[in-house]
């Protein structure tokens, strides 16, 4: 069976956020790697189906690191919750309906 190409996104960034967890300490330069993939936090937030699974890859790394990097991410975080009220979700047809509910769910329990 194929994997989908959504699917093959969201199965390589959660295995890199794993991997880059099991490093102690981080380098920044590699979390950063996944934190661009996340969405930015702005007036007009827009998030993507690969840019929601980017940051649920990150909070991943992020719990089970041990919270390095907290000074960077924890405020991103809360400002990625902050602007999840007026968030614009882009959703293919094929994805899960009410992936913005879930994805808002998951953001809150960080």
């Amino acid at each position: 069976m194929m994997m989908d190409e959504n699917e093959f996104f969201k199965e390589t960034v959660q295995h890199l956020a794993r991997c880059l967890s099991c490093i102690n300490p981080t380098p920044w330069e590699k979390v950063n790697t996944l934190f661009m993939l996340c969405p930015q936090a702005s007036s007009s937030f827009v998030v993507t189906p690969r840019n929601q699974e980017a940051s649920i890859a990150l909070g991943i790394y992020f719990l089970q690191s041990g919270l390095q990097h907290q000074d960077k991410l924890l405020p991103y975080f809360l400002k990625v919750l902050k602007c999840l009220t007026n968030a614009q979700f882009e959703e293919p047809m094929c994805r899960i309906k009410n992936g913005d509910r879930k994805y808002m769910f998951i953001m809150s329990y960080y």
